[in-house]
């Protein structure tokens, strides 16, 4: 008498990941195609008087440039990583301004506090922008369709706050050539 072979749970349980996992795809797809929707139909309220000022692009604030990145940090976030990475915000708004138009750069950043180290990087920080640190959610109160995905926290926005491009340019080449594609177009 033959033993009967059974499949390892592993394989079963792969096998089980994969068939599942193709609707788990599209609906994803699905979610995010609705929140990348819904932020291109909508105006961005930046509650600037209403969060803390840890730098400030004065120059922004008389002149208004057309557009400007909006680079929302969360919680969820990693405030040190995004602040180790945040002066390669230097390259790009510098190719908007040769290539097509000055964009100016606004980080909010949600949290409670900051540290002492963290904070001496963005005051140390030469490329012209506007640090506003958000200790009471007031960004989210006042945009509760912002979705929750880091993925979506880099808009660039038109002077009315009408989000005009979703995507982080400093995460791919891809979204960088997209975004200066748009740029081109506006």
């Amino acid at each position: 008498m033959k033993k009967k072979q059974l499949v390892p749970k592993a394989v079963l349980f792969l096998i089980c990941l994969s068939i599942f996992s193709y609707p788990s795809c599209d609906s994803r797809r699905n979610e995010i195609e609705k929140q990348v929707s819904l932020l291109y139909s909508s105006i961005i309220e930046i509650p600037y008087s209403e969060m803390d000022t840890l730098v400030l692009d004065t120059e922004y604030m008389h002149k208004k440039d057309k557009y400007q990145f909006l680079v929302f940090v969360d919680s969820t976030q990693c405030t040190p990583c995004y602040a180790s990475h945040h002066q390669d915000w230097k390259y790009i708004l510098k190719e908007c301004k040769k290539h097509y138009q000055p964009v100016s750069l606004s980080v909010i950043i949600e949290s409670k506090s900051i540290s002492d180290e963290i904070r001496e990087i963005f005051l140390s920080s030469s490329i012209g922008e506007s640090i506003f640190l958000d200790t009471n959610a007031v960004f989210r109160k006042h945009n509760p369709f912002f979705p929750e995905s880091d993925l979506m926290h880099v808009l660039l926005l038109d002077k009315d706050g009408s989000v005009v491009f979703v995507g982080n340019p400093l995460r791919s080449k891809e979204i960088e050539e997209l975004l200066y594609k748009k740029l081109n177009i506006l």
